[in-house]
């Protein structure tokens, strides 16, 4: 877990970032499709300045998200950027954007938004991340 209490203010609980990530959610197959993120890149702030963070994430939803994206993610929260995530994404076809939130209490919220590749559509997504670097 990132200790960001020192640092204070509006840095002190604000993470930025971006994924790449691709979907297959529909309500046309059986299981309804997954989402897929790829790649996803973090910033947090601590009282030693930067940390950055790399993760990947999978899990699956209802609703109508099919394609690509590349999104920048804006957050704000504490504690550790792993776990269970809980989305409504938006997409009109060449941009998307969603609201997040990690579910219970404590965690973070937020927004991403970007260029996307894909059918217009919205849907609920459940998704749990894993680091690709350790945590500290």
């Amino acid at each position: 877990m990132h200790k960001r209490t020192t640092v204070g203010g509006f840095l002190s609980n604000f993470t930025h970032g971006f994924h790449l990530s691709s979907s297959t959610i529909n309500p046309f197959t059986s299981g309804y499709g997954n989402v897929t993120g790829h790649y996803n890149d973090q910033a947090f702030f601590d009282e030693n300045g930067v940390i950055k963070k790399q993760y990947t994430y999978e899990g699956n939803g209802v609703g109508l998200d099919v394609g690509l994206s590349v999104e920048l993610v804006l957050g704000f929260g504490e504690g550790a950027w792993e776990g269970a995530f809980n989305s409504f994404n938006l997409s009109a076809g060449a941009f998307s954007g969603s609201v997040y939130w990690s579910p219970g209490g404590g965690g973070w919220w937020g927004v991403s938004f970007g260029p996307s590749l894909g059918l217009p559509g919205i849907a609920f997504e459940e998704t749990v991340y894993t680091p690709l670097t350790s945590s500290d």
